[in-house]
């Protein structure tokens, strides 16, 4: 199984205490350290869509019960 890829400047958090059942967790976006990893490593991660670039990211259930957000690095294999 590949490693997981976490985008510098995206953190996820599990719902505050007393939090309504729907409310699944929070995320923060931190823009200057996002665009920062974009300038490096992060730009091998960009797709493109309609001429736009774009980042996929995959939310998953973390082990301590909250969410994840981490990077689809899934590539189709070139025939």
């Amino acid at each position: 199984m590949a490693t997981k890829v976490f985008a510098k400047g995206i953190s996820t958090f599990k719902p505050r205490e007393g939090a309504p059942d729907f409310v699944l967790g929070q995320i923060i976006i931190n823009v200057n350290k996002l665009n920062e990893w974009f300038q490096g490593e992060g730009n091998q991660y960009l797709t493109t869509y309609k001429d736009e670039p774009q980042l996929k990211l995959d939310v998953t259930t973390a082990k301590d019960g909250g969410i994840t957000i981490a990077v689809n690095t899934y590539k189709k294999e070139s025939n």
